[in-house]
């Protein structure tokens, strides 16, 4: 019934499948698969027959035992339920451990999917390009596919951030920012669209509302929290606030859960976007149209009816390489500055190359952890009253060696330190007017070191440039 992951001894499984059609059998073979795939991740390779999993279904309910006798085991892992809950999209399960202790028994509902289902009666997928979206589905569920047919419909600029981009996944015409996992580069583009949002929002006080739409992909969204500090709270912000600058959002999670999302403190947002739920694919089906069931607003909230169920055509594979973009400077323009990197003055040291001096290296390159150009900055930044957990965020290495360096700088001074800048004062201006042109510290950066939230500074600091232009 099953297939075993490969290098790996599986649980031993007993079906019940009296009664069950083919799709049924498919169904339940899809869910078990994922199933022993997190068990074995969890609890690691087992001996033969060291765990039993007995798969009942009963009235589009599917039945998991689990028996973990020979493991001395009395409850799953948390993680492991957490992440197959995830990965089960919005499928419903219910956990409880054997009193007994000997076994535990998980309830999981599922849809039982039609052998040929007439996918010639669904309207196709459409009507929501100039909407904030979320696409959400356990891997493999077509996700990617979504992003490609509601990309083909939008009109204007198309962005993507892609870590793990790619030849053939986007149209030659659309721009990917990220691609190989430049986590330095989506931050960077993540930070001037909020500056482009912000500068469009500015003109709109004055009148002018003709802008170019920019359509926002994100794919691999789980990985953006874990890379990315405050990487949610900038998708959040152009989720909420772009739309009427012409701004629209595509987040691509496993799962509509807050965590899933990254948007922790932020559920309300979810109200924001529409929904496009995507269902597990069947084994030989990765190749077929996919149906996705449509709602406005939080699926999970009680008596929100879906809109709909729509047809998602077939994946495609584009010819050519896509544009792929460090930043988005070339395309924004004025709005989107991408600083150099520019040695700055720093009193005492002595080492600082002449003003005007450019380095074409990467902020991360060109203060590398013990270079004298990282420590030249930190200290630099010390002498203006900031401590050892800002300056440390400012350095681009790792917290113990940030930190490290930010207390060495600190010490240098021996308590000859300026008060920390008062923000929107002449003294924060000059400040950060001589990290931006002189050291060439990124504006996603800046907005860290600042008092205040990212959102605020950064607007703040745009505004600044402006001035100082």
């Amino acid at each position: 019934m099953l297939i075993n992951p490969a290098n790996a001894n599986p649980p031993v499984v007993r079906p019940v499948t009296a009664g069950m059609n083919e799709a049924d059998i498919a169904a339940a073979n899809t869910i078990t698969q994922q199933a022993i795939s997190l068990l074995l991740r969890y609890i690691g390779r087992l001996p033969e027959g060291a765990a039993l999993i007995y798969v009942i279904l009963y009235n589009r309910r599917m039945m998991l035992i689990f028996d973990l006798t020979q493991l001395k085991m009395f409850n799953l892992p948390n993680e492991y339920l957490k992440h197959l809950r995830a990965a089960l999209g919005e499928r419903k399960i219910v956990y409880r451990p054997n009193k007994s202790g000997t076994c535990v028994v998980m309830v999981v509902s599922y849809q039982p999917v039609k052998a040929n289902p007439d996918l010639s009666r669904l309207p196709v997928l459409a009507g929501f390009a100039d909407k904030q979206v979320v696409v959400y589905g356990p891997t493999g569920s077509g996700k990617t596919s979504v992003l490609q047919h509601m990309l083909c419909q939008c009109q204007g600029l198309k962005i993507i951030f892609d870590p793990h981009y790619e030849p053939g996944k986007w149209h030659p015409d659309d721009i990917v920012i990220g691609a190989g996992r430049n986590w330095a580069a989506i931050e960077t583009g993540l930070d001037q669209l909020v500056l482009e949002m912000n500068r469009r929002y500015q003109k709109m006080q004055d009148g002018e509302s003709d802008f170019s739409p920019i359509h926002i992909a994100v794919d691999e969204l789980s990985s953006f929290a874990r890379n990315i500090p405050n990487g949610s709270e900038r998708l959040i912000t152009l989720a909420q606030e772009g739309r009427k600058a012409k701004m629209h959002t595509i987040l691509t999670p496993h799962s509509t859960e807050v965590a899933q999302m990254g948007f922790e403190g932020s559920g309300d947002a979810r109200e924001n976007f529409v929904f496009i739920g995507m269902p597990p694919v069947l084994p030989g089906q990765e190749n077929q149209p996919r149906i996705a069931t449509v709602h406005a607003g939080n699926p999970r909230r009680k008596g929100n009816d879906p809109l709909g169920r729509f047809l998602v055509p077939a994946p495609k594979v584009y010819q050519g390489k896509a544009r792929l973009l460090a930043d988005l400077a070339s395309v924004l323009g004025a709005a989107a500055p991408v600083a150099q990197a520019v040695a700055g003055p720093v009193a005492g040291t002595g080492h600082a190359p002449a003003a005007g001096e450019r380095h074409q290296m990467p902020f991360e390159q060109r203060y590398a952890a013990g270079s004298p150009e990282a420590d030249n900055l930190a200290l630099f930044v010390a002498q203006h009253g900031y401590g050892v957990r800002k300056i440390g965020e400012l350095l681009p290495y790792s917290d113990h060696l940030a930190r490290q360096a930010a207390a060495q700088a600190i010490s240098r001074l021996n308590g000859n330190r300026a008060a920390r800048p008062t923000p929107g004062s002449s003294q924060e201006f000059e400040f950060v007017k001589t990290l931006y042109a002189h050291w060439g510290v990124p504006v996603n950066r800046l907005a860290r070191l600042l008092d205040g939230s990212d959102h605020h500074n950064l607007a703040r600091i745009q505004a600044m440039i402006e001035r100082s232009a």
